[in-house]
């Protein structure tokens, strides 16, 4: 998701480029200006259907843009002030690859802002909203490859409550912070092994409950993914170890119950009992 998120800013970046600090390049036919942010210098060519104000592409219609000897946006909608502005759709030539990303979307003095739907040349999808040309809000991306992600964004990345799922199968439920799982949250792995607790950073830290396909259970402290700390490991065959571990391994004194009710006080070392 975060490499198409990288994408997703290279083609809001062009799709901005009208708002910003440039130059104003006219239609060769009408002579109606239009706000350029970034020129190629490989001559740059304008065409506007619409109106003009003042000199100024302005009111509905198409422009297109043609850079390199080639096609590089093409809008339909309206244009105020030489800036696109109102609801539009809008084609880019993509950064990266072969054809051209698709924009149904809302704009504002040439930003992004409100609602936003996005076909990407390499087939990934969004559809939410945008402020500032920044994905602002709720929003739903699904990528070409499968994965998808329903939920908040905050700065153009998944932050708040959502809802993730992974092209093999993973599964996650729960608060992000800055594109990674943070905070309270349900993982059901590609294994069908599930766990319920905290993350920090996208790993699971702090208390937590991890429940394996195979009958297996953990309830304890995490620490960088793995158990680490005190906790209560209650194995497929339903012996319970209640002690230390390190890195996923029981290390330490372990009370242990076994399943027929039997207790006993054991030593282990780096996931064995020692003698």
């Amino acid at each position: 998701m975060n490499r198409f998120l990288t994408g997703l800013a290279a083609c809001l970046l062009l799709a901005s480029s009208l708002a910003c600090a440039g130059e104003w390049v006219e239609d060769p036919i009408s002579g109606c200006a239009i706000w350029n942010d970034e020129p190629s210098g490989g001559g740059d060519v304008v065409s506007w259907s619409g109106e003009c104000e003042d000199g100024k592409a302005a009111g509905h219609g198409v422009l297109a843009w043609f850079a390199d000897g080639g096609l590089l946006v093409r809008y339909v909608g309206a244009l105020k002030a030489g800036r696109v502005d109102g609801v539009g759709t809008l084609i880019i030539r993509a950064e990266q690859g072969d054809g051209y990303d698709h924009f149904e979307a809302e704009f504002v003095d040439g930003e992004l802002e409100g609602k936003v739907v996005l076909n990407a040349a390499n087939g990934d999808r969004f559809q939410g909203t945008m402020k500032q040309s920044i994905i602002e809000g709720y929003g739903s991306y699904i990528g070409a490859n499968g994965d998808r992600y329903d939920g908040e964004f905050v700065n153009g990345l998944p932050q708040g409550a959502g809802f993730s799922e992974a092209a093999d199968g993973e599964l996650y439920k729960g608060l992000f912070q800055a594109g990674n799982r943070h905070g309270e949250g349900t993982l059901i792995d590609a294994n069908g092994d599930e766990f319920e607790g905290e993350f920090v950073d996208g790993k699971m830290q702090g208390w937590g409950s991890w429940r394996s396909a195979d009958g297996s259970r953990f309830e304890g402290q995490f620490k960088d993914g793995k158990p680490n700390g005190q906790g209560i490991y209650r194995a497929p065959n339903g012996d319970i170890f209640n002690g230390s571990f390190v890195d996923g391994i029981a290390n330490g004194e372990m009370s242990v119950t076994t399943a027929d009710g039997k207790q006993s006080t054991q030593v282990w070392k780096n996931g064995e009992q020692a003698e």
